[in-house]
């Protein structure tokens, strides 16, 4: 499967039966535990929640220029107040305060008689007198662009025509994007994600992911003596970059590669041993096992660095000669059954609020999902299960996907707007590299490796959430030192992924059309067979180096707003491809496009990284024409 060996890890063995003993007759299941009740802890002032973001605006010369609005709430009852600034880019920090701008509505002071571009963001604060302590709390809205641009024209020719049908049919709607980010591997021989690489990768004002993956660590059956020792030893930030990632409304998944040995068929943290025993979780340890991910659940908690969710099992399909343990999708089944919701009343964080319980996801799949069939068959242990991980190991099973070929048995809830009612599927895991040198993965033609993957996630197999294995390592989104990359620096699929995370999470995606009969690319390839193999758009070829252009929708939860992420890669030595030339897309029944925000990467042009993009809407709002050229990534929001 893959190679991720990492440097091992001696720890003390517990040396006395006693303390064992002692220890196994407190682990049990009361469920009692409230973590948010009475601590005896000094209150600290709450962050304010945007309730109302500001929007993007475009306006053609002479139109009337309209103020820009946001609205904040205080979670502890403080007062709010607001603060605009003026920013010379689109971001939200580093802006020049505009004097006596301090209300929730802020008419700006712009002329509407030239082409121009503005940016804008609030600052909103929450005061609260009766907090010990600090007494206040900040948080930045998004930064919105006003655009000025020249006379409205009219539709206009185009090399590609596309069309969103009326996103609100639920045969055009498909999955809510949960979000996307990286692992923090705690193995001795990856480099240590430092809160510094934490906040380039997780500020919604930079690279703007939202989902961190962290490890549980199986050296003790004490998860707290575990945690204490990873970060005196080699993981100081182990909980600062968890808050981090809250701070900034995400969500933290914690995975266990293994339970701790002494619960194992093998009496080994490893999957199997040089003897060839493979370890499995002894059935009489179930209890204990679920208690001792209850105890890290709340041992986070308790540290301020609440997780979203908890899965059981790292890879239970795969046998692996370091950390990893073996189960059976019966017996993941049946551990459902036996423990249940182990989580109830052990409080989480996620989505920028806290949870009543973490979320429990089932065992992380290394190649099929369908190891998660027997649970999800059996009502008592899919009752238990909030959320489904699988990994993308094995070409032959990368295209199996619980939403496409088993809906009925991801159904949890009443049929609706968001998921269709349907469990969450979060791809949790996967890496690839161009074999021994891979110093060729942190190159611009490497980026289409890795989009390709994330389009087989999100366009082709449904799924909420899109992880990679590693957030910083040289084939991964920031550097580590090695292989030529430069420790902590953004690297091409840093950048790649970013357009995915700042434009579509807590979207869903929805249909996009093309007009088959009139498009034609640029360079005169036609444009046919849309959704088969074949097709020089939006195939469904599953190959690592597919160079079909890419184009997706998504709709936000109200309406208000559609994004497109569209790319025209090339193969990995930057040949092939195809260049679209300019794209018609006709926005949706009903939709006027009265704010419009792009970003384009163009990986060979160092000047082109993530860099503002200027697109023509036709004089009724209802077309937009965008312009992309082959080796280019473009995303586009539209705001009403």
């Amino acid at each position: 499967m893959k190679n991720k060996i990492k440097a091992r890890i001696t720890v003390p063995l517990l040396v006395a039966a006693i303390t064992m003993a002692i220890i196994l007759s407190t682990l049990t299941l009361t469920g009692c535990e409230n973590p948010a009740g009475d601590t005896g802890k000094t209150p600290t002032i709450a962050t304010p929640i945007i309730t109302k973001q500001p929007q993007d605006r475009l306006y053609f010369i002479g139109e009337t220029i309209e103020p820009l609005e946001v609205a904040g709430e205080s979670p502890d009852g403080g007062i709010i107040s607001y603060q605009w600034y003026s920013n010379a880019t689109a971001s939200n920090s580093g802006g020049t305060a505009i004097p006596g701008a301090t209300n929730a509505v802020y008419m700006p002071t712009i002329s509407n008689s030239a082409v121009n571009n503005y940016y804008y963001y609030a600052v909103v604060t929450n005061t609260n007198d009766n907090i010990q302590g600090t007494k206040t709390s900040s948080t930045a809205s998004r930064s919105v662009r006003i655009s000025v641009a020249s006379s409205a024209e009219g539709e206009q020719a185009a090399n590609v025509y596309m069309t969103i049908p009326n996103p609100n049919l639920p045969a055009n709607r498909f999955q809510y994007i949960r979000g996307y980010g990286g692992m923090d591997v705690a193995w001795e021989n990856f480099p240590p994600t430092t809160q510094a690489d934490t906040e380039l990768m997780y500020n919604p004002d930079k690279l703007g992911y939202n989902i961190l993956r962290i490890m549980i660590r199986p050296e003790n059956i004490d998860p707290a003596k575990t945690i204490a020792e990873l970060v005196a030893k080699h993981r100081p930030d182990y909980y600062e970059n968890v808050k981090i990632v809250n701070k900034y409304g995400g969500y933290v998944l914690a995975s266990p590669w293994t339970p701790p040995k002494e619960w194992k068929s093998n009496n080994s943290i490893n999957g199997v041993t040089a003897d060839g025993q493979v370890g499995y979780l002894l059935p009489q340890y179930y209890p204990q096992y679920a208690q001792y991910l209850r105890e890290f659940a709340r041992n986070m908690y308790d540290n301020g660095a609440p997780i979203y969710a908890i899965s059981i099992a790292h890879e239970p399909d795969d046998t692996v000669s370091y950390d990893g343990c073996k189960w059976k999708p019966e017996e993941m089944r049946d551990f459902f059954v036996q423990q249940g919701r182990f989580t109830d009343g052990v409080h989480g964080y996620g989505g920028g609020k806290e949870i009543s319980s973490v979320l429990i996801m089932n065992g992380e799949s290394a190649y099929t999902p369908y190891i998660n069939l027997a649970a999800l068959q059996n009502q008592q242990s899919k009752a238990a299960i909030d959320i489904l991980g699988r990994h993308y190991y094995l070409n032959n099973k990368r295209s199996e996907s619980l939403w496409n070929d088993y809906p009925d048995l991801l159904q949890k809830g009443e049929l609706n707007g968001i998921n269709k009612g349907r469990m969450e599927v979060w791809m949790t895991d996967h890496y690839i590299t161009s074999g021994m040198d891979t110093r060729k993965d942190s190159t611009w033609p490497y980026v289409w490796y890795f989009l390709n993957d994330i389009d087989m996630v999100i366009r082709l197999n449904n799924e909420n959430a899109f992880v990679w294995w590693s957030g910083k390592r040289c084939y991964s989104m920031i550097g580590d030192g090695l292989y030529g990359t430069t420790d902590g620096a953004i690297l091409p699929r840093g950048w790649a992924l970013s357009h995915y995370a700042r434009f579509t999470i807590g979207m869903t995606r929805i249909q996009i059309n093309t007009d088959t009969t009139r498009s034609v690319m640029k360079d005169g390839t036609p444009i046919t067979h849309v959704g088969q193999s074949d097709s020089v758009l939006n195939n469904i070829q599953k190959e690592l180096n597919n160079v079909a252009m890419r184009v997706t929708a998504f709709t936000s939860e109200d309406g208000n707003e559609i994004s497109l992420i569209m790319w025209a890669p090339t193969d990995s030595i930057g040949s092939n491809g195809y260049d679209p030339g300019v794209i018609e897309v006709t926005l949706p029944p009903g939709f006027t496009a009265n704010g419009v925000m792009a970003f384009k990467t163009n990986g060979i042009q160092a000047d082109q990284i993530f860099q503002p993009y200027d697109i023509k809407i036709s004089g009724d709002r209802t077309k937009a024409y965008i312009t992309l050229e082959k080796s280019e990534i473009v995303s586009v929001k539209f705001s009403k």
